[in-house]
């Protein structure tokens, strides 16, 4: 998977926690799983902010200096640069557990069960947006200061409910105590505002997963219908920045997408995806019966790249075992498997491409040259193409990419879709009876209602 989907999953566990209150009333050991979640959470965020304006995380004591002198004006006329020296002040509490250490079954609740998979997202998230980072664009760099304004917020509640579980469990003058009640004197809400709303200013990726190039070539591991297309947006790529390729991992990779094709077919008929099932059935026989390249007839003196077949291998698994399973499709994940489908047409025309390129420009060889005194010899204008170029060919101008790639309707989930609709409203326990009282010193759930008259 992605940073993206698992930046959402952790997004959904942060937003269940503030809603449900659960963490008020953790104990000791589920507090401290806790406060695991939220130093991964904390770091992914300083790490996605990094990414994203390409500055350095600053040391804590310095971000949190930063974040005390923050004036009202600095965050309105520089939001993004206030948002990132504020996380990286953000105050840090070490949890003395470390992920490999918890097992979920053994967690004394359901709310420290939840942060365990907080912290797990958390960590996956940030690996994989170390692998993704350098191949992203401005676009996707302005989606990532919108996740993190959109996590921030939802970070500073559950802290305060986390500083109500320190207090019953620790003294006030713990370092646990005094991080969480430092990080509620932070103005991340109100910088995470400003840059929320710079990010949003023009359009983010947040549409089909077909609407703005992958953010990299490297391949996914596929657990999903969101990874496999991902996967499969990510193939022609792949195939486009082979130095080497081989016949047999071209020709593997396209007979690997009538696999899918066919079993995508069978998964979408019961549907109201008539269309797209139609378009995968059809599809995927037509590649089956011409891709069928004789033995002997092109090959390549170099050992090539495989992983657009490793690819193509680890989609076509998934889709099998999602069809053993027999479980029907969800809403969600059959608009997905319909992006897959339209995607197969630029899929096939890259390989096209890929197979014309490579046999054109001397990098395969053929047996049956004219006039040639050699067993294997490069191809010439007067020789006729090998089959599976031909095939290829064929089915590229069959099903053109340009008319049969739709954009599904479906947006795929992000941490800033994902609590788009979550209230991060500051909450207070207690509202003074009247407002002389708010003004008259610091509220706090000490503070009495006035009697009624």
């Amino acid at each position: 998977m992605t940073y993206r989907e698992y930046s959402a999953r952790l997004a959904q566990h942060l937003a269940n926690l503030s809603v449900a209150s659960g963490s008020r009333y953790l104990d000791d050991r589920g507090l401290d799983v806790a406060l695991m979640g939220r130093h991964e959470t904390v770091r992914l965020m300083q790490e996605a902010i990094a990414t994203a304006t390409g500055r350095a995380t600053a040391r804590p004591d310095e971000g949190w200096r930063f974040a005390e002198r923050t004036t009202l004006r600095h965050a309105m006329n520089n939001p993004v640069e206030a948002l990132q020296n504020t996380i990286d002040g953000y105050p840090t509490v070490r949890s003395h557990l470390a992920l490999m250490e918890v097992r979920k079954e053994h967690l004394p609740s359901s709310t420290a069960a939840r942060w365990y998979e907080a912290t797990r997202a958390a960590t996956i998230a940030r690996h994989h947006l170390t692998s993704e980072a350098p191949a992203y664009a401005n676009n996707h760099r302005w989606s990532l200061v919108a996740d993190v304004a959109a996590m921030a917020p939802v970070v500073q509640d559950l802290d305060r409910q986390l500083l109500v579980a320190a207090r019953r469990i620790h003294s006030d003058d713990s370092p646990t105590t005094q991080a969480l009640v430092r990080s509620d004197e932070s103005p991340m809400r109100l910088v995470a505002g400003e840059a929320a709303a710079v990010a949003r200013a023009e359009s983010l990726p947040d549409l089909a997963g077909l609407h703005t190039p992958p953010v990299s070539a490297r391949p996914v591991e596929v657990a999903s219908f969101g990874d496999l297309l991902e996967a499969q947006r990510r193939l022609p790529i792949q195939l486009q920045r082979a130095e080497e390729i081989r016949p047999n991992v071209i020709a593997g990779t396209a007979l690997g997408q009538a696999r899918i094709l066919l079993t995508a077919a069978e998964l979408l008929e019961n549907g109201r995806h008539r269309r797209a099932a139609d378009l995968a059935r059809e599809m995927g026989t037509q590649i089956a019966q011409q891709v069928r390249p004789k033995q002997g007839d092109v090959t390549s003196p170099m050992p090539g790249d495989p992983t657009p077949l490793m690819q193509t291998q680890g989609m076509w698994e998934y889709i099998q075992r999602r069809r053993l399973d027999g479980a029907p499709l969800e809403g969600r994940e059959a608009m997905l498997l319909r992006g897959a489908v339209h995607h197969a047409p630029t899929v096939v025309q890259q390989l096209s491409r890929t197979a014309e390129e490579h046999l054109t420009s001397s990098r395969w060889l053929i047996s049956y040259s004219m006039e040639s005194p050699f067993e294997w010899d490069l191809h010439r204008a007067f020789d006729e193409e090998p089959r599976l170029v031909t095939a290829l060919v064929n089915l590229r101008e069959t099903y053109p990419a340009a008319e049969l790639s739709l954009l599904p309707r479906a947006e795929l989930t992000s941490a800033r879709s994902t609590l788009a609709h979550v209230t991060t409203q500051k909450k207070r326990d207690l509202r003074p009876a009247s407002p002389d009282i708010a003004v008259a010193g610091e509220v706090t759930k000490s503070t009495r209602r006035a009697p009624r008259h």
